[in-house]
């Protein structure tokens, strides 16, 4: 496929991004806050990585896939007062971070605040470069490697910068971080709910490369080195790591500065979070289920040595559907670009109030500058926080 027919339709994609954002934001907060927004905008959580690597980790270790999906999911079905208390309480002291909510449970220790911010922003930085590392590698794989490596990162450069001028834009639009970002809220659900329906699709495309269109042509060969004699899933691998990879996701749902910044920070009433929990589970459920007949189908039907992270992508390529396969792309840029997004907003309010702010403070005068001043000084520091942690 032509480079340029890709840079074209994603530059349509993120105008259609910025369009929402806006739109929603002159539409003002009134419409913003309704229970499936919420839902889907938690659907943050799943990055690129589940939009491709679940499948490349279910092909080659089975179940090891689904701890990810199930810990959330148990967490928003079985812990709605947990959730909700920590909804509740992150409001009423009007918490602005991850680091807040926990420095505050301990008298407001700026100490221990600028040391979670310091893990998280060591932690989210490779992921955002994963991120942004897993558009120009598909990219590459659409366009046949027509382009030089140097000219796709000019493209993940190119495609950095947009998205810091995005969240500069609708996620510090205000200087009061307390107050709800719609724009860029109504943004990460358009992206969520895209990202799903072209899952959606792959998967009906893979049960029907196996069970109609594609099932006289298995190489008999490629199945038997790559299916193992007890299959690629099998129940012996439901053991004590499992279970504690599903620990470690149901405390990343709420420990990730940006779930805890869609969970909390943008949350505009509690009271949806009853009909979001249930909207965010079943986008666990089906984005966990399509992940096993894509799959299979990519082990029967893709040549064998295709990358298993890739089965997503080539899948709709190796059956001719163009269409499809520009939406599928489309869909990990939604995933990638939905995470960096939000992660770079919630880190910004971290490092700014944890570790810019309380230094900046010292040379100035609070009495002189008043309130208004020091809101605008700190969204200032914020849009450079921003592009100083996409442009690392």
């Amino acid at each position: 496929m032509l480079p340029s027919a890709v840079i074209a339709v994603t530059a349509l994609y993120v105008g259609a991004l910025f369009w929402v954002a806006h739109w929603t934001e002159k539409q003002g907060q009134g419409r913003s806050g309704r229970a499936w927004i919420f839902g889907l905008s938690l659907a943050v959580f799943c990055t690129s990585w589940t939009y491709y690597g679940a499948v490349g980790t279910a092909a080659t270790g089975g179940w090891d896939y689904l701890p990810i999906y199930l810990g959330p999911a148990l967490v928003f079905a079985f812990g709605g007062g947990f959730l909700k208390r920590l909804l509740e309480v992150g409001k009423r002291h009007h918490v602005t971070s991850i680091s807040d909510f926990i420095s505050s449970r301990y008298g407001k220790s700026q100490r221990l605040g600028a040391n979670i911010t310091l893990i998280a922003v060591l932690g989210a930085l490779p992921y955002i470069a994963l991120q942004l590392k897993s558009i120009a590698s598909t990219y590459a794989v659409l366009t046949g490697g027509l382009e030089s490596a140097s000219r796709q990162n000019d493209l993940v450069l190119v495609i950095a910068i947009i998205l810091a001028i995005f969240a500069m834009a609708f996620g510090t639009r205000h200087p009061d971080v307390t107050r709800p970002n719609a724009g860029m809220v109504r943004a990460i659900v358009v992206e969520s709910a895209f990202k799903l329906a072209v899952l959606l699709l792959i998967g009906a495309l893979s049960l029907w490369l196996l069970f109609a269109g594609g099932a006289a042509n298995i190489d008999a060969v490629a199945v038997a080195n790559a299916l193992p004699d007890q299959g690629v899933f099998s129940t012996e691998q439901l053991d004590l790591r499992f279970v504690s990879l599903t620990l470690l996701s149901m405390a990343a749902i709420v420990c990730l500065p940006r779930q805890f910044h869609v969970l909390v920070v943008e949350a505009t009433d509690p009271k949806h979070l009853v009909g979001a929990r249930w909207v965010f589970v079943g986008y666990m459920v089906l984005t966990a289920a399509v992940v096993i007949p894509i799959t299979f189908a990519g082990l029967h039907n893709l040549p064998t040595g295709v990358a298993p992270d890739l089965f997503v992508l080539m899948l709709p390529m190796e059956a001719g559907q163009t269409t499809l396969a520009i939406l599928t792309f489309l869909g990990g840029f939604a995933a990638a670009t939905g995470m960096v997004i939000v992660s770079s907003v919630a880190l910004s309010v971290m490092v700014t109030n944890d570790l810019l702010f309380p230094f900046f403070l010292k040379g100035l005068d609070a009495k002189t500058e008043g309130e208004t001043d020091l809101a605008r000084k700190q969204r200032s520091l914020r849009r450079f926080t921003i592009l100083a942690l996409l442009g690392f």
